[in-house]
């Protein structure tokens, strides 16, 4: 990607929604992409997702809980899109869980940057689901057509 598309990735401001799903509270947070981000250029979808171990009684994290997340989140970002290797573009937090969506052309990379980042004495609690998402289906349908550049 040229530094025209990381000065798109940063400009990219992040909206906050919430609402409920299966009964229970949710919070995404989601990028507005513009209409000619080059999306093409992230075909592979990455999907993370972090089981809590302190849900709280809403399923969306205690403050301790929180704290870990924002840490992983942190690191995360600076291990994969500060060079624009990898991009976020939406998280998802409800019932116990976050799910950050990542988008990827290079998926063994991810890994790599992934499996080399800080972390505490115990691993993350995390598992990683991979699909060939070109057109970014999934994020379409998970957020409102204007963060989709529609």
């Amino acid at each position: 990607m040229g530094n025209e598309s990381h000065r798109n990735a940063e400009q990219t401001g992040w909206n906050v929604a919430q609402g409920r799903y299966e009964e229970r509270p949710i919070l995404a947070r989601y990028r507005a992409f513009a209409r000619d981000y080059p999306r093409a250029g992230y075909p592979e979808r990455l999907n993370v997702f972090w089981r809590m171990s302190e849900p709280g009684d809403e399923g969306l994290g205690t403050p301790t809980e929180l704290e870990r997340l924002t840490t992983f989140e942190d690191r995360l970002t600076q291990a994969v899109e500060a060079d624009r290797h990898t991009v976020f573009s939406v998280i998802l937090t409800w019932n116990g869980r976050r799910e950050f969506v990542l988008h990827t052309a290079d998926v063994e990379g991810f890994l790599k940057r992934l499996g080399t980042m800080p972390h505490e004495e115990d691993n993350y609690p995390i598992e990683i689901q991979v699909e060939s998402d070109p057109e970014w289906a999934y994020d379409r349908s998970v957020t409102p057509p204007a963060a989709r550049g529609e």
